[in-house]
């Protein structure tokens, strides 16, 4: 049996540049690939998407369809992904990016 390592399952943040994440633009994004499952995040101000290694979740970042809005990817690891900080009084949610992370965010 193959262990999981929370190292190399990655996620894809796809964060819009102006309001919240969309119905609309989630049914685009996940029409691309049946693999794809790209859910609306907490306070609808994001998709993420769940991918077992950085290069699928890289192929898919580029494979993504133009949405409705501008969206930014940004891939990190499982262990960033469990240290969320949601905040449910002012409705915000902090993401721990690393400097090459943002680097190598692509705008779709």
């Amino acid at each position: 049996m193959k262990t999981l390592n929370k190292y190399q399952i990655s996620w894809v943040i796809l964060t819009p540049k102006k309001g919240n994440a969309t119905k609309r633009d989630q049914k685009i994004f996940n029409s691309v690939d049946p693999l794809f499952c790209f859910s609306i995040g907490a306070f609808n101000q994001n998709l993420q998407a769940h991918f077992s290694t950085k290069e699928k979740a890289q192929q898919a970042v580029k494979s993504l369809k133009k949405a409705n809005k501008d969206y930014t990817a940004t891939i990190i690891t499982d262990a960033q992904f469990g240290n969320i900080e949601i905040d449910y009084k002012t409705k915000t949610v902090k993401i721990a990016y690393t400097e090459k992370q943002l680097t190598e965010s692509i705008l779709i």
